[in-house]
């Protein structure tokens, strides 16, 4: 029996990790769980790179100087407008933006 070409594809997108019930951020669950499961997951690393890859892998903050690499990814929103979360769901180019760290640092207030 022939694999289907979207077998195929379906089976090289990682699967994102599992949000554990009740998350919520800002809370100490949230800081350790953001950091130590979802950005380390397989996931995270495919999307975060479909993002700089259909970004043009450039800081998109028009008033940036300087694109200090790396490129760094950012969430736009963690939640949709129905409370569901977006994690595990993002759009590379609706739920995220590339920016450079300095960009990115600026955009958290640091």
């Amino acid at each position: 029996m022939a694999t289907s070409w979207r077998y195929a594809f379906d089976m090289a997108i990682p699967k994102p990790p599992p949000i554990p019930p009740n998350l919520q951020r800002g809370t100490p669950e949230w800081n350790w769980w953001y950091p130590n499961v979802y950005r380390v997951s397989p996931w995270w690393g495919y999307i975060r790179r479909k993002a700089i890859d259909i970004q043009g892998n450039r800081c998109q903050n028009e008033d940036c100087e300087d694109p200090g690499y790396p490129m760094n990814v950012h969430h736009e929103r963690y939640v949709d407008a129905n409370g569901r979360w977006v994690l595990g769901r993002e759009h590379p180019m609706y739920d995220l933006t590339v920016l450079c760290r300095y960009c990115h640092a600026a955009e958290h207030g640091d």
